[in-house]
Order: structure tokens, then C-alpha cells, then sequence
């Protein structure tokens, strides 16, 4: 038996496994509201699958396409990365067919129950009034700092979390709400960088981190144990002086 036949490639295995989740989100035997989160998720999950793994595929086939680098194959099932983009295109597009249908009749199932998706171009001006000021008392306070917040917690989120998921995942994110409030995105990725700089060679996922820990003979969890505090005293410090000082706005 071939390695071909007894793997399936990465890519189109975690497409299987949104399908999965994607499923809960029409299985009647789930919660409408549970149902509703579970599409949520599956959007989320494509996001960030785009976002990283599809536009790492992409820009590897550009250049290959451009002979600026040398075709490479996936090891385990031989697929080059253009072969991988031409096999999720299809599969995407069907399983987002899939997903509008299940959250056209999610909205169906949560008026039969008195709750309704509010159409904020059809409101009438008391209405608009009302979610305006609810708005700038509630929401805004909380939106307009985000970056500030997120980089105040990227430095625990850095690690546990891929630093590739939070720079092309949940930093663009960031960047796309904070911009309505005239934040510039220079400003959102130094807010990042400055909090993630410090814990760079700390993070379990930094490969230099390993190669100093062995020329020094010195496990890992030592390391963090007694570094950390340190590194994320430093960032919060920095990331106070630059909003404090007004380098970066909020």
C-alpha cells in the first residue's frame, strides 16, 4: 500500500473537521442558540484557516509559479501547493453553500420563537437614536482601545498561542475595528510588537528558545518559571510609556 492511499492531505483533513462543526449547527437535536454558535465558530475556524494556512499555500504558489522557488510537494500526499488551492476552493465554496442555508433557517427558527435579526437600515428614528447612544455609553469605550487591550494580553496569549495566529488571525481583526476610530494600523501592529517582543525567546514555540536552553543545560518550565514575570513587567511597562506618552494613540 502506497503512503498516498493511508493519508489525507492536511488542508482538506481540517476542512472534514469544520464540516464537522458546521454539522452541529443543523443537528436538531442541539439547542437553537447552541446551533447558532456552532455556525459562528465554523466561520471563525474559515477565517483564520484563509487567513494563515490558505494564504501561506498562495504566496508558496505564486512564487513557485514564478520559479522563484522550487516546487515542493506535501510529504504525505504529494499535492503541490497549487494542486491544494485548486482541491479547497471547491470543498469551501460548497460547505459555505451549506452554511447559508443552515443560518437562513436558524433566523427562520429564532422568529417562530420572538426573536428577530434587527435591520438597521429599516429603523425608525427612535430606534436609530436608541442604538446610537447605546453605542457610544456601551460599545465604543470598549472598542476604541482594543489594540491597547489586546496588546496588554498578547504577551500570556503569545504563550500558548502560535505567534502566526495572532499576527495574521486575530491582529488583522483588531486592526479592521479599531480603524473606524481613527486608530492607524502602524499604531495597532507597534501596540503588538511592543508586548511581543520581550517574550519572544520564552515562548515554547520559538525554535532558538530550545537552542539556548541547551547550550545552557536548563529545562524549559525553569526557564519560564523564572523569566516570565520579567519579560511581561517589561512589556507592560513599555506599553504603558507609548500610550502614556501619547506614541501610540487610543
Amino acid at each position: 500500500m502506497s503512503d498516498e492511499s493511508i493519508f489525507i492531505n492536511r488542508e482538506l483533513s481540517w476542512l472534514d473537521f469544520n464540516r464537522r462543526v458546521l454539522a452541529l449547527g443543523k443537528d436538531k437535536n442541539v439547542p437553537l442558540g447552541e446551533r447558532i454558535k456552532f455556525l459562528a465558530i465554523y466561520g471563525s475556524n474559515l477565517d483564520e484557516f484563509f487567513m494563515v494556512r490558505v494564504g501561506s499555500l498562495q504566496e508558496r504558489a505564486n512564487l513557485e509559479q514564478s520559479k522563484t522557488k522550487k516546487e515542493k510537494r506535501e510529504n504525505k500526499t504529494n499535492m503541490t501547493a497549487a494542486e491544494q488551492l485548486a482541491a479547497i476552493m471547491p470543498k469551501t465554496a460548497q460547505l459555505q453553500e451549506e452554511c447559508d442555508k443552515f443560518y437562513a433557517k436558524a433566523l427562520e427558527n429564532l422568529a417562530e420563537n420572538g426573536y428577530h435579526k434587527v435591520d438597521f437600515d429599516h429603523l425608525t428614528k427612535e430606534e436609530e437614536h436608541l442604538w446610537k447612544k447605546y453605542f457610544q455609553s456601551e460599545l465604543f469605550p470598549i472598542l476604541s482601545p482594543l489594540h491597547i487591550l489586546f496588546a496588554a494580553i498578547n504577551s500570556p496569549l503569545s504563550m500558548v498561542v502560535h505567534g502566526d495566529a495572532l499576527t495574521y488571525g486575530i491582529l488583522p481583526i483588531v486592526n479592521q475595528i479599531v480603524s473606524a476610530y481613527g486608530i492607524p494600523a502602524a499604531a495597532v501592529g507597534a501596540a503588538f510588537l511592543i508586548t511581543f517582543g520581550p517574550a519572544i525567546y520564552i515562548m515554547p514555540m520559538t525554535a532558538a528558545t530550545y537552542m539556548g536552553l541547551g547550550l545552557t543545560n536548563v529545562e524549559l518550565k525553569d526557564h519560564i518559571a523564572f523569566s516570565y514575570k520579567w519579560a511581561f513587567l517589561l512589556a507592560v511597562g513599555m506599553l504603558a510609556f507609548v500610550v502614556v506618552t501619547g506614541v501610540i494613540p487610543f
